[in-house]
């Protein structure tokens, strides 16, 4: 089993998620499944970089492998004892909103992988995913780049809806930009008696838990403030996201922009894009 350490410091997340998810790509595995890799380590990762040393440098294992059937990727650290299949597994509901977001990244996790195990070993938490290799279900699919780390944001206004496009990544590097560049979209529209706003997240390629934490945040400040927030155009990787944190509960999610503006904007529909 081939591994990697490293300090538990977030210069390394990139060489760390790299080193698991090459593997998955160089035995075959259909783009979508390295994206749940990717994702499912990432959020391990970070989840240790995060808590597993409040008071102290430690470090971070991955070690890899696989059996000709299954990827296998552990994440080690000897930090403070977490077993997170020892949180509850509920996804978002209704009152969400009213009562915080938590465990989204754990939630993650486990619907991704195929088998999560936990164990504390020799003063170490050991988590342990599996992923299966199913057969290709098609070809010419190229695998994104991982860690390109851009995220791009378009702004349009018509007539009483903000449009703001998102492209690339949301991840914990791109996260906090996204909210900024919410916080301010929001606090213009507010501003300006703009009471709709539609993400158009046909270009996002790639999200994690704390990207979802941002637009609970925005939706929770919407509703403080009587305006109307939704999502449009998710491609099948954002819609599985969504799917698996039942985010459809927090924000209505829409097939297309068009489709979006006709429900929540009819002049802004019939404007859009003259």
């Amino acid at each position: 089993m081939a591994q990697m350490q490293r300090p538990a410091v977030a210069v390394h997340l990139d060489d760390l998620l790299r080193f698991a998810s090459e593997l998955a790509e160089r035995e075959g595995f259909a783009p979508d499944r390295v994206r749940d890799v990717e994702l499912a380590v990432e959020e391990s990762l970070v989840n240790i970089l995060t808590y597993a040393y409040p008071n102290r440098t430690g470090f971070v294992e991955v070690h890899r492998e696989f059996d000709g059937r299954s990827l296998r990727v552990s994440v080690v650290d000897n930090g403070v004892p977490f077993d997170p299949l020892s949180v509850p597994v509920t996804g978002l509901t209704v009152d969400t909103a009213r009562r915080g977001v938590g465990g989204l990244g754990i939630l993650l996790v486990r619907r991704l992988a195929d088998h999560v195990a936990y164990r504390r070993q020799e003063g170490a938490n050991v988590l342990t995913l599996t992923f299966d290799r199913p057969p290709p279900t098609r070809t010419g699919d190229p695998v994104h780049p991982i860690r390109d780390d851009i995220m791009e944001t378009q702004f349009q206004r018509i007539e009483n809806t903000t449009l703001l496009a998102v492209k690339g990544r949301v991840d914990h590097k791109t996260a906090k930009a996204f909210e900024e560049v919410l916080k301010n979209t929001l606090d213009e529209a507010s501003a300006d008696g703009s009471p709709v706003l539609v993400l158009d997240l046909s270009g996002l390629e790639y999200m994690t838990s704390a990207g979802l934490r941002v637009l609970m945040i925005a939706a929770k400040t919407c509703t403080s403030r009587q305006q109307k927030l939704a999502v449009a155009a998710l491609q099948p990787a954002i819609q599985e996201i969504f799917r698996i944190s039942r985010f459809d509960l927090v924000l209505p999610v829409y097939p297309t922009v068009a489709d979006a503006l006709k429900a929540l904007s009819p002049d802004a529909a019939v404007r859009w894009r003259e």
